[in-house]
């Protein structure tokens, strides 16, 4: 029997050696994509855990979530895109996995400072090679 259901909403393949830990663990994993359907979110409503991407959980979404424990955000912000308050009140934690998107949003960073500086570095001379037409 397993421990648990996990949904992830708007999966991404990135996210495949967490759905793999999960599987062997005992957990069992549903995955949706959200759709224009009114009943997409159906599959979700009795999942112990709800691991989400991009999509929005309005509080019309999250007050249908009968077993609910804890709604993981993939990213830095989940405030804009999660009901937080409807989740609060019905029991239910709400996070997100910052270790992952800031690696990758520094990372990010300093690749764009680098490149930057780069090209600033190199501007007069870039600027010699433009004026003669090179």
């Amino acid at each position: 029997m397993a421990q648990g259901s996990v949904c992830f909403i708007d999966y991404v393949e990135k996210l495949h050696p967490v759905r793999k830990l999960l599987e062997r663990v005992g957990y069992e994993v549903k995955v949706l994509e959200k759709s224009d359907s009114d009943n997409w979110m159906n599959p979700a409503l009795n999942a112990d855990a709800i691991i989400v991407y991009h999509t929005s959980l309005p509080p019309e979404s999250i007050a249908q979530l009968q077993k609910c424990k804890v709604i993981v955000c993939i990213g830095v912000t989940y405030e804009d895109n999660i009901a937080i308050i409807t989740a609060y009140k019905k029991g239910i934690a709400v996070s997100n996995i910052p270790p992952y998107t800031i690696i990758n949003e520094r990372r990010a960073l300093l690749q764009t400072s680098m490149e930057t500086l780069r090209g600033l570095s190199g501007m007069p001379l870039q600027n010699k090679y433009i004026e003669r037409g090179v």
